[in-house]
């Protein structure tokens, strides 16, 4: 993965400690969900029950403070529009995004606040075949821009921007929109000269104590269409849940947390939370204890709160830094850029937490 300035020549590189050096995969969305309903096919229908194109009207969970939890403590009840009887369930999983009516049911507070951004999402098509194994991402004065690979032809795009600047983006026709996000990538940004040369002197010193800068990659492929239908738009923020669980009910990804797609972790948060919580669940059946066990509901929140906190207090300082572009910001940003690209023990830990 390789990230670059726009205010300056500053950039860094990351690389996976694999042999192959893969720092991440990017999956496509469609593709994830119809693997994940293939699975569902599989599992028997006394095990699995999928409901599909029905609308909950209400939950009921129990009345219960977190505090004081009773055993055996009353199920959650979900009232469907349309079905006389609700459905009960021992123990409810809210995964229903940002906006979650789960973690509103809950009555919990949450941290919130608008970005005044958007991002524009699409699956673009390159203007020839390449060895497209390169994610890149480049600060701009209005967002970030990122193209992420898929195959040797297709890349996904992630831009962000200012909200009227995406809304305007939005209404381009096709070649206009393919035409302005070339210029993003491939644009000269608008350096600053004193920055640029504290950046030459950096890179000496370097040099002198033997570190060298790590070796190039061929820019990225210019962009020649975009995949019909896949272009679309949706309004940035943040979130943050005071508790992530209550008596028979947890929320995992963004119906707990919401952060900025600076980073690309949002999706990997929201695994991780998922992965924790059926850990946690399947040990305590193991060890006998109910797997409605508020213990360990409060386990998987103390867990999860430890690893997510510091990737949101991260990203937000990443979000700030590259909010504002008057010199001395650009120049701290630029020479830390620089720094840390020649620490690869560094680097490499930022992968290995990036990736967990």
């Amino acid at each position: 993965m390789r990230v670059w300035e726009s205010h300056s020549s500053a950039s860094i590189a990351f690389f996976g400690r694999t042999a192959a050096g893969e720092v991440a995969f990017d999956v496509d969305m469609t593709n994830l969900a119809d693997a994940l309903y293939r699975r569902l096919a599989q599992l028997p229908s006394e095990v699995v029950r999928v409901c599909s194109g029905v609308k909950v009207v209400n939950y009921e969970l129990p009345t219960l403070e977190r505090h004081d939890p009773v055993d055996p403590c009353p199920p959650v009840r979900i009232h469907v529009l349309g079905e006389d009887k609700p459905l009960e369930t021992s123990l409810l999983v809210g995964a229903d995004g940002f906006n979650s009516q789960v973690r509103k049911s809950m009555g919990v507070r949450c941290l919130q606040w608008n970005y005044n951004q958007k991002s524009i999402i699409a699956t673009v098509k390159l203007c020839e075949p390449v060895d497209n194994s390169v994610a890149w991402q480049r600060f701009l004065p209005h967002g970030v821009v990122a193209l992420l690979p898929l195959d040797s032809e297709h890349s996904s795009l992630v831009w962000t921007a200012r909200s009227d600047l995406a809304d305007k983006l939005m209404q381009l026709p096709e070649d206009g929109f393919i035409d302005a996000l070339n210029k993003s990538i491939w644009g000269t940004g608008r350096h600053i000269p004193l920055v640029d040369t504290a950046l030459s002197t950096v890179t000496s010193l370097l040099q002198r104590f033997g570190i060298a800068p790590p070796p190039s990659s061929d820019p990225p492929m210019h962009i020649l269409s975009l995949v019909p239908g896949s272009r679309a738009t949706f309004p940035l923020g943040l979130s943050y849940a005071a508790h992530y669980v209550l008596p028979r009910v947890a929320l995992i990804g963004d119906a707990a947390h919401r952060v900025h797609p600076m980073a690309g972790q949002g999706a990997n948060l929201g695994f991780g939370d998922a992965q924790e919580l059926a850990q946690l669940l399947v040990e305590s059946v193991y060890n006998g204890v109910p797997i409605v066990s508020f213990d360990t509901l409060l386990r998987y929140e103390t867990l999860r709160q430890r690893h997510t906190v510091p990737f949101l207090l991260a990203i937000e300082a990443l979000v700030g830094l590259y909010r504002f572009n008057v010199l001395p910001v650009v120049a701290a940003r630029s020479v830390g850029l620089q720094l840390i690209d020649a620490c690869v023990g560094l680097k490499d830990r930022i992968v290995d937490r990036a990736s967990y």
